[in-house]
């Protein structure tokens, strides 16, 4: 997946201006290994995603902020976050970075979800492009859209530390 190729223009210069061009290229096998320890399954997409784009703090024209680190993801998601995305992945995903109560998620395959930090819910968001255009722009994660792409979480889809909480 090559990121120029994906970006709209108005994410692109989001971008950017953290510091992204088509060239950088971050180590980010810390960063693969931490999710890995976590229990999540990282290949596909989000290597590719975290190979650019690691360490980036974006900022929206609102300045809602985003940062690419999975650690900070891992952090508001709690222990269990592996097998509970699991349950409504369809196929290996992991969390790649966390702002203003999401984290966003990827898919191997490339498909994104918005996640609420208090699993309430997702936001299916398509691709890495459509996720940040949704996430700086819409702000409403999806909840309010007429497509069906939200989806409220049942209790045993929490981690445990979650499932009374809302």
């Amino acid at each position: 997946m090559r990121l120029e190729q994906v970006w709209t223009s108005r994410v692109e210069e989001l971008f950017v201006a953290a510091g992204w061009s088509p060239t950088r290229a971050v180590d980010s096998g810390p960063a693969q290994a931490l999710l890995r320890e976590a229990g999540f399954v990282v290949e596909g997409a989000p290597v590719a995603f975290l190979d650019s784009c690691l360490g980036l703090s974006l900022a929206g024209p609102d300045q809602r902020t985003f940062t690419v680190d999975p650690a900070e993801a891992l952090f508001w998601l709690g222990q269990d976050a592996a097998s509970s995305v699991a349950s409504f992945m369809a196929g290996p995903a992991c969390p790649v970075g966390y702002g203003s109560c999401s984290a966003l998620v990827v898919g191997a395959d490339g498909r994104c979800v918005l996640l609420k930090d208090d699993w309430v819910g997702f936001a299916e968001v398509g691709g890495v492009a459509e996720a940040f255009d949704r996430y700086f722009y819409l702000q409403d994660y999806g909840r309010q859209d007429r497509e069906g792409r939200w989806h409220w979480l049942a209790s045993d889809q929490r981690p445990s530390e979650f499932r009374d909480s809302v």
